[in-house]
């Protein structure tokens, strides 16, 4: 598994990036700084030093306001309140600050925007360049990543769920023809379950603690081949740093993974995320429908992420298709594209 193919689709509200291993999505990308904007891996900003931690790192407030921990320690004669240079290492996510270390000089040039600083994350993706996606082939991308269920390539499925201890992958063999013996089977099947793993672990940005339910039966020699498969489809794809052990006796697989982007899950739950789809939609039809009048209501929760942004949103909308585009709060709670 191999990153060959970046596909970009660039919307006034918002940026999105796919990397492709031949057909299969691997990475994902989405940045929207109008709507909901946030402290993206790779990127190099000042921060306040705030408060000195007795582990021995630090907590930082990013001109934003936005919370930050350093853990290393910053040094002994920045005083409180003083400013520091430093670069995120792992997003923000639910109940956990963005986490950054100290940019020094010889970390070289910063990261040119967000996008390439998530392009330098991907192995071998340096010399690729980027392919104009179709709004399906995106859409597709994004899908797949958000559902709890994965078809394996060879029949049956992973079942992917999410605690707040760790996520949980069960393997499902239900409509797979079994060939060969036992132990050879199941081999087959959990090297297809460990590299699926690997690569929806990544595609959904999912750090921490992961875990692989196997199938019996599994010996100390086959165990040892699944972890390395989990371990070899990661690292093909993932720059995050990874560990895996082989399976336990009762055939579960762990495996703790470094935390980098904000999990997908995340970026696309709430209103913002509905302004986001309902923006796409517009431009879609705006494109599709080139001189007709649209609007776009919003239901009331997602409007309220943008109002504040309408105006430049507006105007980034009448630069690209002329004054005929507007957003609006509507009365009900869906997305509607309709001429006025």
């Amino acid at each position: 598994m191999t990153i060959d193919r970046l596909a970009l689709e660039e919307s006034v509200a918002e940026t999105r990036a796919v990397a492709f291993a031949g057909c299969l999505p691997v990475a994902l990308f989405t940045h929207s700084p109008l709507l909901a904007p946030r402290l993206t891996q790779g990127s190099v900003f000042t921060a306040r030093l705030r408060a000195r931690d007795e582990t021995g790192g630090a907590f930082l407030e990013a001109g934003s306001g936005e919370d930050l921990f350093l853990k290393s320690a910053p040094p002994t004669d920045v005083s409180l309140g003083n400013a520091l240079q430093v670069q995120v290492i792992a997003e923000a996510r639910a109940g956990k600050a963005a986490r950054v270390r100290l940019w020094r000089e010889h970390h070289g040039a910063p990261p040119a925007s967000p996008l390439e600083a998530w392009r330098a994350g991907l192995p071998g993706a340096e010399g690729l360049s980027w392919e104009t996606a179709t709004s399906a082939e995106m859409d597709a991308a994004f899908d797949e990543a958000l559902s709890p269920l994965v078809t394996l390539p060879g029949g049956g499925r992973l079942q992917i769920a999410h605690t707040p201890a760790l996520t949980a992958v069960d393997v499902d063999t239900a409509g797979r023809q079994r060939s060969g013996k036992a132990l050879a089977h199941a081999l087959t099947v959990n090297q297809e379950a460990a590299a699926e793993t690997a690569r929806q672990l990544a595609l959904r940005g999912i750090g921490g603690l992961a875990v692989l339910d196997c199938i019996a039966p599994l010996s100390p020699e086959t165990g040892k081949e699944v972890k390395a498969a989990f371990l070899t489809a990661f690292r093909a794809i993932c720059a995050r740093k990874v560990e895996a052990l082989a399976p336990s006796p009762f055939g579960l697989m762990e495996a703790q993974l470094a935390w980098g982007p904000t999990p997908l899950e995340e970026l696309f739950a709430g209103p913002p995320a509905i302004a986001l789809s309902g923006l796409r939609q517009l431009e879609r039809e705006a494109r599709a429908r080139a001189g007709d009048r649209l609007c776009l209501d919003l239901p009331p929760a997602a409007y309220e992420t943008v109002k504040s942004a309408r105006p430049a949103l507006q105007g980034a909308l009448a630069a690209r298709y002329g004054a005929r585009l507007e957003v609006r709060c509507g009365a009900r709670d869906q997305i509607e594209v309709h001429v006025p």
